[in-house]
Order: structure tokens, then C-alpha cells, then sequence
């Protein structure tokens, strides 16, 4: 992952919405209801959360699983995501530093090591080998919440120019 995006989300992190903020927070648990509700089970589990951010699915999630991963390739956001936990003595989740394409999994023996492997709303899933290399690690489940449609961002693309 190259410097230029690292910097953008650890510069986002100081906006970007916290996992228990009121309306993000009642988004995300109809969200975990649906996944629910359709026979993915999270009590219990182990789950990684892909592209994690502030922890807005991690930390609602830990307070209903056995153990969480979340993994961004933003430091920031990692430590976004600590303070919160830490602020609502959640004490199952940990966190992992690196860009998803840059996951090892066999190195990591992450190969279906999670009961659940989510990922909401992150760019960091941007194909078909990022989607089974979530299978992959996955024991029962792979939760994937994506963009309706492919979403374009000016700042972004020119930005992207430069590399």
C-alpha cells in the first residue's frame, strides 16, 4: 500500500464516525441483525474484520463475539479504534497493521482460522482474489458489505495520478 493512501485515511481518522456515535451505532446493529438473521453466527466466534477503521463493526461485534481482529492499513484509525475499545472496556479485540493485499495468510496460518470474516464499506477489498482470500480464512462465514455501484472520487483519482 502505497504512503500517499496511508496518509489520506490516517488524516479521515480524525472525522470519521465512532463505532458507538448514536446513528452509526443503530446503522451497524440492524446491519449485525440482518447478518444475523440470515444464519451467520457471531456469538462466540472468532472473527477478523477486514479494513476495520475506527472499529465501527469491530467493537459492536466484540461485545457479541469471543475474539475480534481488526486489520487497516491505518495506523490511525488502529488507534482510533484502541482508544474506544479501551473507553468501553472491551478487552477481546486486538489489532493488526498491514493492507489486505499485503496479508500473508499462510504465514499467518490465518487459513480458516475465523469463524466470521467481515468487511464493510473498505477498499481494501477491490476483486475477486481479495473476496477468496477472505473465504480463505474463513471457517463458516464471509460477510461482505459493499457500494451498490462502482463509486468515483475526484480527489482520489487525481491523487492516484501521481503513483
Amino acid at each position: 500500500m502505497n504512503i500517499f493512501v496511508n496518509n489520506i485515511w490516517d488524516i479521515k481518522s480524525k472525522r470519521y464516525p465512532l463505532p458507538f456515535d448514536d446513528v452509526t451505532y443503530k446503522k451497524t446493529i440492524e446491519i449485525i441483525d440482518i447478518a444475523i438473521k440470515n444464519g451467520v453466527k457471531i456469538s462466540d466466534s472468532h472473527i477478523l474484520d477486514i479494513g476495520c477503521g475506527t472499529g465501527i463493526f469491530t467493537l459492536p461485534l466484540a461485545r457479541m463475539a469471543s475474539k475480534i481482529i481488526g486489520l487497516d492499513n491505518s495506523k490511525a484509525m488502529l488507534e482510533r479504534l484502541k482508544d474506544e475499545a479501551q473507553k468501553w472496556s472491551i478487552s477481546n479485540v486486538s489489532t493488526f497493521l498491514k493492507a489486505w493485499n499485503d496479508v500473508d495468510i499462510e504465514t499467518l496460518c490465518w487459513k480458516k482460522s475465523f469463524h466470521v470474516v467481515w468487511a464493510s464499506m473498505t477498499p481494501a477489498i477491490k476483486n475477486d482474489k481479495d473476496i477468496l482470500k477472505m473465504e480463505q480464512c474463513a471457517k463458516d462465514w464471509c460477510v461482505f458489505i459493499g457500494w451498490a455501484k462502482k463509486r468515483e472520487n475526484d480527489f482520489y483519482s487525481e491523487g492516484f495520478k501521481l503513483f
